[in-house]
């Protein structure tokens, strides 16, 4: 079972978190959920959180670049 789903911009997150916070929390319990009990889980994330690269593509090590 894959968790994909979070809206994808740090404008929508500082301007209304909630649903960031509900797709990422309540959407992975409700998928959980559902799991088998010999399933596998996998929960992954975008590059949209290291903000805009000045470095591509991003090694392990990249620290990110948010600006607020």
């Amino acid at each position: 079972m894959y968790h994909l789903a979070s809206p994808a911009s740090p404008q929508w997150y500082m301007s209304d978190p909630q649903p960031t916070i509900s797709a990422n929390i309540v959407g992975a319990i409700t998928l959980l959920r559902y799991l088998k009990d010999d399933g596998r889980f996998c929960y992954t994330s975008t590059s949209e959180v290291y903000g805009d690269p000045v470095v591509t593509p991003q090694p392990e090590t990249y620290p990110g670049a948010v600006i607020l």
